[in-house]
């Protein structure tokens, strides 16, 4: 072994081990939960404009409302979107 070799105690490498494992997790799992948010958002939107549509079938005023119901499903699926990417982007910050 050189001068400047070290060897360390086992309980030391051990515990390193075990913070980094945890450290991925907890990364994956921030990562886990953006797409989730991703998913129900869009799935939401989706949701919300197919109601919207059923509602301008009836004509009349149905159809103002259809308009308003696609506009507010696609602010709501906008922005669960953009708050799901930011958490996997911060997923992706902590797994490098």
């Amino acid at each position: 072994m050189s001068d400047t070799a070290q060897a360390y105690p086992s309980t030391v490498v051990t515990a390193v081990a075990s913070r980094y494992s945890d450290a991925y997790l907890v990364a994956r799992t921030i990562e886990g939960v953006g797409v989730a948010i991703k998913t129900i958002g869009l799935l939401i939107g989706a949701l919300l404009a197919l109601a919207s549509v059923g509602a301008g079938s009836k004509g009349g005023m149905g159809i103002v409302v259809a308009f308003m119901g696609i506009a507010v499903a696609g602010a709501i699926a906008t922005v669960l979107f953009l708050l799901g990417t930011l958490a996997s982007a911060q997923g992706q910050i902590l797994k490098a």
